[in-house]
């Protein structure tokens, strides 16, 4: 498993094409239920088995914001990719690509500072990771 440094990572909205400077990307919220299975006979500790359905959280963008370019707020869901630099010496990047639709958009202004903001987009479906090759 390579470690190794973010810079060159990308991310493509594939149907309004979006496109922004990205500071930062997290990925939140990914989360499996757990069903409980505990009855009048548990006498110990609660007991649970995992969910068949995974939430696949949601993405958030750091963005270096242009006010000419709005993120698709409106827009349907749109299939987006996140594809990270090298690390491992292959020859394809590992991505991540999913079905998102946008939830949250932040910005802000200061004296002689950058325009900063916040895409945050909710996952919708499976997502595909590609491992580097």
């Amino acid at each position: 498993m390579a470690a190794g440094n973010g810079t060159g990572t990308s991310v493509a909205f594939g149907t309004s094409s979006f496109a922004a400077n990205v500071t930062g990307i997290a990925i939140d919220g990914v989360e499996r239920p757990a069903i409980p299975t505990s009855h009048l006979g548990t006498t110990t500790s609660a007991t649970f088995i995992p969910g068949d359905i995974v939430d696949e959280g949601t993405v958030t963008l750091d963005i270096q914001y242009d006010p000419d370019v709005e993120p698709p707020k409106k827009g349907a869901t749109e299939t987006v990719t996140i594809t990270f630099p090298l690390l491992g010496g292959g020859s394809t990047a590992a991505s991540r690509a999913f079905s998102a639709f946008v939830t949250s958009f932040d910005a802000g202004v200061e004296i002689d500072g950058l325009i900063n903001g916040s895409v945050t987009v909710k996952v919708s479906g499976n997502v595909t990771v590609t491992a580097e090759s």
